[in-house]
């Protein structure tokens, strides 16, 4: 119990750390903010965009806390998903989500090694997951996992699209390709 007390506290305090440095938020954003870092090594200014969520474990029953973030990592594009608790593994868990009343997507995304932290970072799932969110206004996610059970979360995503503008102005999206094969 006092591990998950102490895990709930330090995402809580990392949470609210990245908020105080540098964010900021206008009423288009709703619940997202903007968090803007200096770069050190480079001097770009590099932008995240948090927007947070509570959800639970079915087994348990937990109460958990969830963020999504969107940032740029190595010149390119991604979708973090950061729970406060393990939510599952790259052989043992699914992520799920969909947007508003589009149909539902089973995501491809990596798990980190903390089993916390689910990445997105294929470049056609970023940018479908991107184009959904620009006009959503609700998110719903499920990770079902072998290890911990199933977790569900729903975010309040509206201002998604001028968020994900702002955040990924950096490392743009790469257009479309059109396959000619004929």
């Amino acid at each position: 119990m006092r591990d998950c007390v102490r895990r709930v506290g330090a995402f809580a305090a990392a949470a609210s750390l990245a908020a105080c440095a540098g964010a900021t938020t206008s009423p288009a954003l709703h619940q997202w903010q903007l968090a803007h870092r200096n770069d050190p090594i480079f001097g770009a200014n590099l932008t995240a965009v948090l927007s947070m969520g509570h959800g639970y474990n079915i087994a348990s029953g937990d109460i958990l806390t969830g963020a999504l973030e969107l940032k740029c990592f190595k010149s390119k594009p991604i979708v973090v998903l950061a729970f406060n608790y393990k939510v599952g593994s790259n052989t043992s868990a699914a992520v799920s989500y969909r947007f508003d009343d589009k149909p539902g997507v089973d995501a491809k995304a990596r798990f980190l090694r903390n089993y916390s932290t689910i990445v997105i970072d294929d470049p056609s799932e970023v940018r479908r997951f991107v184009a959904d969110l620009s006009t959503a206004n609700r998110l719903w996610i499920r990770i079902d996992s072998l290890m911990v059970n199933d977790t569900n979360i729903e975010l309040d995503v509206r201002g998604g699209g001028l968020a994900s503008e702002q955040a990924l102005a950096n490392c743009p999206l790469p257009p479309v390709v059109a396959d000619r094969r004929t």
